[in-house]
């Protein structure tokens, strides 16, 4: 409340601050509410029921929908979890280098329904040719090198002269997504670059618990292997 040379005003303070401390305030002068017009976005006017309602319709709108994606984010979950597990099994299954070339094409690729997998191994010659596994010597420097600092796993879109470097067979003119998974052991230093030509696949927003699973049972089959 303030005071001028005209008497005591009422400011919007001092009405907010009582009606917060009078919640029973329109119970006992219901007769006020029919009275009361808020401005609308139209330029009418609406009643305080009116007014309420709508927001009650539009907050009820808003849960539904984000009740809606919770539910289409476990489906999706869901179908992650079981294709992870059915690539870790296979995983476990390898022998050599070669059956692990054979797992990264059908369980990973076709799997994840990803158009390109490969794994990179830095400081490392491989003995033979392998479509899905490929050594980085000492003195040679990995495609996109930035790429290879990352500590975790990261998703991310990539410009066609980046995607390209990294899948040299993908033929993309247009940018493409990519998950990255980095794999530190000891005497292992290696990263596994999952690329779909949809640029929307692999975006930054996705979570990544699902990447650092397949990052741990990866980099301990890899160094078994090797």
């Amino acid at each position: 409340m303030t005071v001028t040379s005209d008497g005591p005003t009422i400011d919007d303070d001092a009405v907010v601050a009582y009606l917060e401390s009078e919640r029973e305030f329109f119970e006992r002068h219901p007769e006020i509410i029919s009275k009361l017009e808020l401005p609308h976005e139209s330029g009418s006017a609406t009643s305080l029921v009116e007014r309420q309602v709508s927001m009650l319709r539009e907050r009820n709108i808003d849960l539904r929908k984000r009740l809606n994606e919770l539910v289409d984010n476990a489906g999706i979950n869901d179908d992650v979890f079981l294709k992870t597990r059915t690539l870790t099994l296979s995983l476990m299954d390898t022998v050599d280098l070669q059956s692990l070339d054979d797992v990264l094409a059908t369980r990973l690729i076709e799997g994840f329904e990803a158009n390109h997998g490969l794994c990179y191994v830095l400081d490392w010659q491989a003995s033979a040719d392998y479509q899905h596994i490929i050594g980085v010597a000492a003195n040679d420097e990995p495609p996109v090198p930035r790429l290879f600092k990352q500590p975790e796993p990261v998703c991310g879109i990539y410009r066609p002269g980046e995607y390209e470097t990294l899948f040299p067979e993908s033929g993309l003119s247009e940018a493409g997504s990519v998950a990255l998974v980095p794999m530190r052991r000891s005497g292992l230093d290696a990263i596994l670059a999952i690329g779909s030509n949809d640029p929307q696949r692999f975006v930054p927003e996705k979570g990544t618990l699902f990447l650092e699973y397949i990052s741990d049972v990866l980099s301990r089959t890899l160094h078994r292997v090797m």
